[in-house]
């Protein structure tokens, strides 16, 4: 009884194995990463990671990460980034983060930009028919960068809106 009990509770730490893994270094238990990870095709829960994080293909409902995060053909419920943000051909919901993103080809729901950076102003970049709910920059003093195509369907706070020139 004492071994099946062991190998059931070792069963949810391994479908992340099957989905994200460590580069190289770090260390990683159930879905807690810590240095550089990637997560592929498939779906989890939840993940977070310690370091830089590269998405491609994959399902996540909730994500929190420390480090840079790219991201690509992707569907995230929900994530909560300390780094900047890089995103393409991507459904994502809820974004808080502290740092700079850029959208491309992505849907997003509403971006709560929190803090200040050390220097300038934090900016989100929407490109090629990247379509966002609202963006909030807590801050007050942020930039959203829309290009042709690309939209903020609601309210930009605590910051403004400009038109990248083409």
């Amino acid at each position: 009884m004492k071994k099946l009990i062991l190998v059931c509770a070792m069963l949810p730490g391994l479908m992340y194995a099957d989905v994200c893994a460590l580069v190289t270094g770090g260390y990683g238990m159930g879905n807690t990463f810590y240095g550089p990870t990637n997560c592929g095709e498939g779906s989890v829960d939840s993940v977070s990671v310690m370091g830089p994080l590269g998405v491609q293909g994959t399902n996540i409902k909730t994500m929190t990460v420390n480090g840079p995060l790219h991201v690509v053909d992707a569907n995230i419920g929900a994530m909560f980034v300390n780094g900047p943000i890089q995103a393409e051909n991507s459904n994502i919901g809820d974004i808080s983060v502290s740092g700079n993103v850029t959208l491309n080809a992505t849907r997003a729901g509403n971006i709560i930009v929190k803090g200040a950076p050390t220097f300038g102003n934090y900016k989100v970049k929407l490109d090629d028919g990247t379509t966002v709910k609202s963006v909030t920059f807590e801050a007050g003093e942020g930039v959203v960068v829309e290009s042709s195509g690309s939209s903020v369907t609601g309210k930009v706070m605590g910051g403004q809106l400009q038109a990248q020139v083409q």
